[in-house]
């Protein structure tokens, strides 16, 4: 019984490390792809003509891009 539950503990501690891991990698990516998404949409609304939309989008861009450095900067 001791021996299933060290092996449940190490699969259990396997996982979370995987998930952390997956974890580390996609938020920055994430972010760094909603940064960009935002920022082309920000220039598409420019060019038809919407420009306060287009500044709100711009700052909704780079927002997450500076979220993820700032916690990626803490964690470290």
């Amino acid at each position: 019984m001791a021996e299933e539950h060290n092996q449940a503990d190490v699969l259990s501690k396997n996982r979370f490390s995987r998930a952390m891991s997956f974890a580390t990698v996609a938020g920055p990516v994430f972010s760094f792809i909603l940064g960009i998404g935002s920022i082309a949409a920000a220039i598409w609304l420019a060019l038809i003509g919407q420009t306060g939309t287009s500044i709100a989008a711009i700052i909704g861009g780079f927002a997450p891009i500076i979220i993820a450095s700032i916690s990626n900067l803490k964690s470290k």
